[in-house]
């Protein structure tokens, strides 16, 4: 006489374990297989003002009019030209802005996607050069800036543009490997009728960086990754509509959030 399945099932209890503990088995490894634990990205902007500013002058020698000897530091407002001549003589001389930034260390899982350096100005437009480079000192005067000029990190071509504010995007060559310390920039225009640009305030000379950073979802005590003590803590709040372990955001902890947390285990760090 056969049985029927359910009968054989009802009949034997070794059989029916095992059947459990495979529909357990295979429905843990389906849901971890349509489940993707991805750490969203969190976007900021970070602005960098000044540690200090100059406004540089040539020295006084014959035919010297279009070089740098000289720092002005911390003006009030930064007027800048190009040098003239006439006839061979030198009729107006050159000046040059410069600025110097401390550009902190990111934190783990943070990258500076985009840097932009950002002001308001007023006078005359047209063509001009950045030149940037890092410093091994805080401090800015007429030798950090000469040497910013002629070793540069990147050099950028540059339009002042005929509006009040401007903003130009630094090459990535700056930033791409996280680096951190003092940042010389250094600002000029082929104008010989000059402009003069913003150097206080919300309206001065500043570095905008786009900072990412990775969140580390189920990360809940912030060791740096997800671990056991994670795990016991949604289990703690299993049940509940706790939003922070409500990682599915469906209003309550289940064994979704369970899932999504040990699909992750062990990562971000």
């Amino acid at each position: 006489m056969s049985l029927s399945c359910r009968e054989a099932v009802q009949g034997s209890p070794e059989t029916t374990g095992r059947l459990v503990m495979s529909r357990i088995k295979f429905f843990l490894t389906a849901s971890l297989m349509s489940m993707v634990f991805m750490s969203p990205v969190q976007a900021e902007v970070m602005t960098l003002q000044p540690l200090e500013s100059a406004r540089t002058s040539p020295s006084d020698c014959w035919g010297c009019c279009c070089g740098t000897s000289t720092a002005s530091m911390n003006p009030a407002s930064l007027s800048i030209n190009s040098c003239t001549y006439q006839g061979g003589y030198c009729m107006g001389d050159s000046h040059k802005a410069a600025w110097i930034y401390e550009v902190p260390e990111m934190a783990h899982g943070a990258t500076v996607t985009t840097m932009r350096i950002a002001g308001s100005r007023s006078g005359s437009y047209g063509s001009g050069a950045l030149y940037v480079g890092w410093s091994s000192s805080s401090s800015l005067n007429a030798n950090s800036i000469i040497d910013t000029m002629s070793n540069p990190d990147a050099v950028m071509s540059i339009n002042w543009p005929a509006s009040a504010n401007y903003s130009f995007v630094v090459p990535s060559s700056i930033h791409a490997d996280g680096n951190a310390g003092y940042l010389v920039v250094v600002a000029a225009t082929s104008s010989q009728y000059g402009m003069t640009l913003v150097n206080s305030g919300a309206n001065g000379a500043r570095i905008l960086m786009i900072i990412e950073e990775e969140l580390c979802v189920g990360d809940f005590d912030e060791s740096g990754e997800i671990d056991v003590s994670d795990v016991l803590h949604l289990l703690t709040y299993y049940g509940t509509n706790d939003s922070t372990c409500d990682l599915d955001e469906n209003g309550i902890v289940n064994v979704n959030d369970l899932l999504l947390l040990l699909g992750g285990f062990g990562g971000c760090a």
